[in-house]
C-alpha cells in the first residue's frame, strides 16, 4: 500500500480549470416578470404571486445579471380591509 502522505495528490489541482467546472452553481435566475408600480413618486417591481416589492433599478439590475434580489426586498404587497397596501421593511 504504501504510505499516505497528507501532500500527495492522485491529481495536480489547477485553480483555472476547477473554477470553470464550478462556475454558476450558485446563480440565481428570475423567473418571474414584474408588474411596476409607482408609490410616491418612486418606481417599484412586484412580483405578483408572492407580494414582494424591490426596487425598479434593482430588479433592472438583476434582470441583466448584474445582481441578484437576495436580501434586497423593500417592502410587501398586502391586503387590508380588501384594499391593497404596501407594507414597507
Amino acid at each position: 500500500m504504501g504510505k499516505i502522505q497528507s501532500n500527495e495528490f492522485n491529481t495536480i489541482p489547477n485553480i483555472d480549470i476547477d473554477k470553470n467546472e464550478t462556475a454558476g452553481l450558485n446563480d440565481k435566475f428570475i423567473e418571474w416578470t414584474a408588474k411596476k408600480l409607482t408609490y410616491k413618486n418612486k418606481k417599484y417591481a412586484l412580483n405578483e404571486e408572492t407580494g414582494e416589492v424591490y426596487d425598479l433599478e434593482t430588479y433592472e439590475n438583476a434582470i441583466q445579471g448584474l445582481t441578484d434580489l437576495v436580501d434586497k426586498k423593500v417592502a410587501d404587497l398586502i391586503y387590508k380591509n380588501g384594499k391593497p397596501k404596501i407594507e414597507f421593511i
